[in-house]
């Protein structure tokens, strides 16, 4: 892509306009959608190219785009006559006709779809309205800058969203369950664990029994526990220190959580990140303190840090910003089946967070998935109830967790874009929370 830029003249070109630095980035992305409603199919397959041209004056900065990938459309978007320049647009691989190979790699994703879907959703008779929406995106990258860094990759992300309705009562209730993966292999593997099999199964109970109201013991699953980690997890995200929108700039340390979080940054055809700095292991939080902040150039430049490789954008047409790519959740106080040591108590298999305020750490959840834990064995479905608590409470009444984990994806919006990564989380058991139910817990167990 980059070689068929004339590199010196835009940088001289940028250099003139009053920017010192200037950054190029080109990108040729494709994406699958497949769609089912009913008995309704539909597979569509597109892809697209572009540039983005992020620019540093040292007082301020500027972002361009453009879908043309040539020296001609980037020196315009400079302001500048591109006299001499070639009018050919650069066409990439991606955006021209499958090849076969990859026609059927394709076919053979929506076949895999229909059927889980036929097998899955279509199958049971209580199910209503079943519908299934999967997207993917294979986006290949080339950077430079007028420093000389350079960086390649290419991300993957695979994401499906299902959603379908019970009848309960003369009324259907709603449900959804997603899942998604930071590859495409990936996402087909875990759809062949059937994660979202066992909660169909449960929404099918037909009781869904009172809350019990007390202080209990609580087993987080790790769908539930990694949505719970997330806003802890972004709290080290560099950017948002800087501009005080995390807990971490007014909270004293140490905190006694039993826990470390790593950013693996796993990635064998992603090395570097989306402005050509390496992606590396990093801890963030080990022993009660932060370890690190996630940063890009331009952070870094700003925290007097050297850049941690977390530069992130969704597309060329997006301007840089931070994530994190595959963090994960370590501990020492692991045991085996964390259930089967619980008398009493719930097992939340999901949540919902509808509300965190990186001010005061508060958390809201709306637990939709949970079941009563009866002598180490799993029981009955709850009802959907709510949850309001500090996160770093919650986090501290974390003390055991699983040896075994699970990978779990999460979507993260951020600067109008979306960020995928891939946690690798354990269960978790809470000693005790406050359960805001409405029967005694001596309605299910001896108290």
């Amino acid at each position: 892509m980059l070689e068929r830029l004339d590199l010196d003249r835009i940088f001289a070109s940028a250099r003139h306009k009053g920017f010192g630095s200037c950054e190029i980035y080109c990108e040729t992305t494709t994406q699958s959608l497949i769609q089912f409603s009913g008995k309704s199919e539909d597979t569509r397959f597109h892809g697209h190219s572009g540039v983005g041209l992020r620019l540093d004056n040292g007082r301020a900065s500027r972002f361009l785009k453009t879908t043309e990938m040539t020296t001609q459309a980037i020196l315009k978007l400079l302001g500048e006559e591109a006299d001499g320049c070639t009018q050919e647009t650069f066409m990439p691989e991606s955006t021209e006709k499958p090849k076969a190979d990859q026609t059927l790699t394709a076919e053979k994703r929506a076949s895999r779809l229909s059927q889980w879907c036929k097998e899955i959703l279509c199958d049971e008779r209580k199910i209503l309205q079943p519908c299934l929406r999967y997207d993917d995106k294979i986006q290949t990258f080339e950077m430079v800058n007028s420093m000389g860094q350079t960086g390649k990759g290419q991300e993957q992300t695979a994401q499906m969203v299902v959603r379908w309705a019970v009848e309960s009562k003369e009324t259907e209730q709603p449900f959804h369950a997603r899942i998604s993966r930071t590859s495409i292999n990936s996402f087909f593997e875990a759809l062949d664990n059937n994660p979202i099999e066992s909660q169909i199964r449960r929404s099918l109970k037909n009781t869904k029994w009172p809350v019990p109201c007390a202080h209990l013991p609580v087993l987080w699953m790790p769908t539930a526990l990694s949505k719970i980690m997330l806003p802890f997890i972004r709290a080290f995200e560099g950017d948002l220190v800087l501009h005080n929108l995390s807990f971490l700039t007014d909270y004293q340390f140490p905190i006694p959580l039993s826990f470390s979080i790593v950013d693996l940054a796993t990635g064998d055809n992603f090395p570097t990140d989306h402005e050509g700095s390496p992606r590396r292991a990093m801890v963030l939080f080990d022993e009660g303190r932060p370890r690190g902040l996630t940063c890009n150039i331009h952070i870094a430049e700003q925290l007097n840090v050297k850049s941690t490789g977390h530069c992130r954008r969704e597309s060329f047409a997006c301007p840089p910003t931070i994530g994190v790519w595959t963090p994960s959740i370590q501990s020492s106080e692991t045991e085996h089946a964390l259930e089967q040591n619980m008398e009493r108590g719930l097992c939340i298999h999901d949540v919902e967070v509808t509300h965190f305020d990186p001010a005061t750490t508060m958390l809201r959840l709306i637990c939709p998935d949970t079941e009563l834990v009866h002598h180490g064995e799993l029981g009955e479905s709850v009802q959907t109830f709510e949850l309001e608590i500090g996160l770093l409470d919650l986090l501290r009444s974390l003390k055991t967790f699983s040896k075994q984990q699970s990978i779990i994806g999460h979507a993260i919006a951020k600067s109008n874009q979306r960020l995928f990564c891939d946690m690798t989380v354990p269960q978790a058991f809470s000693e005790s929370l406050p359960i805001p139910g409405t029967v005694p817990a001596s309605h299910y167990w001896q108290i």
